[in-house]
């Protein structure tokens, strides 16, 4: 029998740095119990002080809002405990305080304060009494909820987990507690993925997953802003072809759209596209073939790493023995095995045959799979049912994602499977959209640059006039994307901090 999972609450520490956004990792002892040596990010288990109502009366936050932010299934109440948890967590392990005085005042953490720290942690002082000591306002509303992930139930210690993201306080620094960290670093998260990838850290993939979720942001309120995550959505799951199942996924937001699509594709012996989430009902709707008892999950294909398509691909392919095949490069990125796909590879299910086409731009190890049955294409998001993708360098890559529009062009597609949205059944006028877009806002570049050295942020102001201003941040790489390529082709230079035509 699986062993239940207990709630529990981490923070992703964020700060500024030269080199772009930080976050604060620790690594687990080695004698811990759990993930002993990995690095994580500060957190652990929801407690029953965490529930006390005289606690809750401390925080900035409302339940009512906390549990709006959850969507959970659990009491308003139960919510707020999981905010209040990621507070103390992140105290009593790194030192920083989300607190100010109940009157307002700004919070100066003081040497009375951190020396009951250990107190706090040890259960000798209660949390509640802590926080009454020195007449805290719990600032719950600085965590921007991100994710829940949920130990697989083949681990014997498991948690249910929310991931929270909060900024470092002013004139605040980690203290780490010598019995729960090894040490603790500040890395930018590609910095930290860069890494994993070399085997110099090991992190679980929740860890690595949230890594991935944050890797493009600059500050912290683009977290806020666009990576935050929504109440749960809906489960669809719907035959589309005899050969093709979609499930989507109950993670709606500004980048995922009303949720990522995975697929079910072949009849009896089955591969799976994408599963999305680590989340029960969803990953039940995956096995709904199995449970059935009309075949067998064959492989795990992931089209890239990025979190909202693999968040489910370690616990299927666990329950299910089934080996993940990704892209090249993705293999280094991901905390669990997998085998890297070669172009041109082909993968056999029931009645089913998928060829490998590797399509970057959007990620280096972006894979599409060819269904040559009904020449339909799974695009992941090289191509998305309504809008355009993200291309963010140093990952994205504009010169190389229109290469693969081109080229995918060139396969006589009759449908595409999109990473989200709807199905498409005119791929030609898909594909053929995109790159005219895609070419449209580059002739915009090169026309705002004729008139003379630009910083980049007067270019996306001009280029990208038709993008609401709260949207910017997530415009400003695809424009950092089209300069880039304008610099390998030799249309644009760089001179210091503007960029200017070159011929």
């Amino acid at each position: 029998m699986p062993v239940t999972p207990r709630d529990a609450s981490t923070v992703v520490l964020t700060r500024p740095g030269a080199a772009g956004l930080e976050v604060l990792l620790t690594q687990r002892p080695p004698s811990m119990n759990f993930a002993a040596g990995l690095h994580v990010f500060p957190g652990g288990a929801v407690d029953a002080g965490d529930l006390d109502p005289a606690l809750a009366g401390r925080s900035a936050l409302p339940a009512g809002a906390a549990a709006a932010a959850l969507g959970s299934e659990k009491s308003a109440a139960h919510c707020l405990a999981y905010y209040l948890a990621a507070v103390r967590e992140l105290f009593e392990e790194a030192g920083i305080l989300l607190a100010e005085h109940a009157g307002g005042a700004p919070l100066a953490v003081s040497e009375a304060a951190l020396s009951s720290r250990a107190a706090v942690a040890g259960g000798t002082l209660g949390w509640i009494e802590f926080c009454e000591r020195f007449d805290l306002r719990l600032r719950c509303d600085l965590l921007v909820y991100l994710a829940r992930w949920i130990t697989p139930a083949s681990m014997p210690r498991r948690f249910d987990t929310r991931f929270f993201a909060a900024p470092l306080p002013p004139g605040q620094q980690p203290q780490p507690d010598p019995g729960e960290v090894e040490h603790l670093a500040w890395m930018t998260p590609r910095a930290a993925l860069e890494a994993l990838r070399r085997g110099q850290i090991q992190m679980w993939l929740p860890t690595s997953t949230t890594l991935h979720h944050l890797a493009d942001a600059r500050e912290f309120e683009e977290i806020r802003i666009s990576l935050a995550s929504g109440p749960p959505g809906s489960i669809v799951s719907e035959t589309v072809s005899p050969l093709v199942r979609r499930v989507v996924a109950p993670n709606p937001g500004l980048l995922t759209g009303p949720g990522t699509n995975a697929y079910i594709v072949g009849s009896g012996e089955v591969a799976v596209i994408d599963p999305a989430l680590q989340d029960e009902p969803f990953l039940e709707a995956l096995e709904e073939p199995v449970r059935a008892g009309r075949g067998r999950i064959a492989c795990v294909l992931l089209t890239h790493v990025h979190p909202d398509h693999v968040g489910g691909s370690e616990e299927l392919a666990d329950r299910h023995g089934a080996p993940v095949l990704c892209g090249p490069g993705g293999a280094g990125l991901l905390p669990f095995p997998a085998r890297e796909l070669a172009e041109g590879e082909k993968i056999r299910v029931g009645g089913a045959t998928l060829t490998v086409v590797h399509a970057p731009g959007h990620a280096p190890e972006h894979l599409c799979f060819l269904l040559e049955e009904e020449r339909a294409l799974f695009s992941g998001d090289v191509i998305v049912g309504e809008g355009t993708v993200m291309i963010t360098p140093p990952e994205g890559d504009m010169a190389r994602y229109m290469r693969s529009l081109r080229r995918l062009q060139a396969l006589a597609l009759r449908r595409i499977y999109p990473g989200h949205h709807a199905v498409i059944d005119q791929p030609d006028l898909k594909l053929a959209a995109l790159i005219a877009h895609r070419e449209q806002r580059t002739r915009k570049v090169l026309g705002a640059l004729s008139r003379g050295p630009r910083p980049i942020e007067d270019l996306l102001r001009e280029v990208y006039a038709d993008v609401a201003p709260p949207l910017l941040p997530l415009a400003r790489g695809s424009l950092e994307a089209i300069l880039l390529m304008l610099e390998q082709d030799g249309s644009a230079r760089r001179e210091g901090e503007r960029w200017l035509a070159s011929r």
